[in-house]
């Protein structure tokens, strides 16, 4: 169902009867920052979508972890120094452990080989101020001023999708 404006009221009709009778729709053009934003951690926001679509937040007793897994090539360079240099601004520690994986998978009877690259904070602090966020994305994001929430956009966009958030606070 779709809002509409009938005699002076905003009323509910399905999309298809609102074609069928020429009506208007009403869409959300802009939506108001949040207060319930307002205590959640100040991390750059294209760090945080970077990290939601190609990391992995992990919380476990009194330790954290913060990987962040992307193939090292000539098109992803810019997007790895940027989440590096991120990092390092919002938390004041680099990521400071580096290991290069190779995947082994067999798909429709096919192996297939791949590489990444883990870059990866021990520490607790960015963990549990990601996991925070995470747990509140909603709104979170609606307090972002726009300029912000194209940054967690491109974070996200720029990101492949290999972590896609797993293991956050696990």
């Amino acid at each position: 169902k779709m809002f509409t404006i009938h005699q002076r009221s905003l009323v509910k009709k399905r999309l298809a009867q609102c074609l069928a009778d020429d009506d208007f729709l009403c869409t959300v053009d802009r939506l108001p920052g949040r207060p319930e934003a307002a205590g959640l951690p100040d991390i750059d926001p294209y760090l945080v979508g970077a990290l939601l679509t190609d990391g992995y937040i992990r919380l476990w007793g009194r330790k954290g972890s913060v990987t962040f897994t992307q193939k090292s090539t000539a098109d992803k360079e810019t997007m790895i120094a940027a989440v590096h240099a991120s990092f390092q601004e919002s938390f004041g520690d680099p990521f400071t452990y580096h290991r290069t994986r190779t995947i082994l998978s067999v798909l429709r009877g096919r192996p297939i080989v791949g590489t990444a690259d883990d870059f990866i904070s021990f520490r607790r602090e960015p963990a549990e101020q990601l996991t925070k966020i995470y747990n509140n994305l909603v709104p979170w994001t609606l307090g972002l001023s726009e300029g912000n929430l194209l940054r967690f956009l491109a974070g996200v966009a720029d990101g492949d999708g290999v972590g896609v958030g797993d293991g956050v606070g696990r």
